[in-house]
């Protein structure tokens, strides 16, 4: 597969892993060149575009959380980044929905935005997090409480 394909089929979720991570934008940009980097230089082979993803995912998330302890302190996320993602329709309020994640144990909201945001399937948490998928649906089905918690 081509490393230009990789880039167009893969740039806006590594983007937005990224983002949802970082919680700034400068932040995920290099997070996004360091994910990219880190594949041409892997050069690995996947047996699948399943495993590709994952693998795309896991790293960002990686480089992200890396970033962030090296930084020791949370950025605010840039408000001009539109929300119109998949799930969340029902919320009127994005800063709503910021403000809920935010007070949101971290493994739960981990999965909750994986879930929702990127759209990855239980199969796929639970590959790209390591952990079980009864384990990820019990985050998925705890975080749901938690939201509808912090949102009603």
């Amino acid at each position: 597969m081509s490393d230009d394909f990789v880039i167009r089929t893969y740039a806006d979720m590594v983007y937005k892993v990224a983002v949802r991570y970082t919680k700034n934008l400068a932040d995920a940009e290099d997070v996004f060149s360091d994910t990219f980097l880190a594949y041409y230089r892997k050069k690995q082979e996947f047996a699948s575009e399943e495993h590709r993803k994952a693998w795309l995912i896991r790293v960002t998330i990686n480089f992200s959380r890396n970033l962030y302890r090296a930084h020791k302190k949370s950025a605010e996320l840039d408000e001009s980044i539109p929300s119109q993602e998949r799930g969340f329709d029902a919320v009127e309020n994005a800063a709503d929905l910021k403000t809920a994640l935010e007070q949101m144990r971290p493994e739960y909201r981990e999965v909750i935005c994986l879930y929702y945001l990127q759209e990855l399937s239980v199969k796929e948490l639970a590959q790209v997090l390591g952990r079980n998928e009864s384990t990820v649906r019990t985050q998925l089905l705890r975080g749901r409480e938690q939201l509808r918690k912090f949102l009603t």
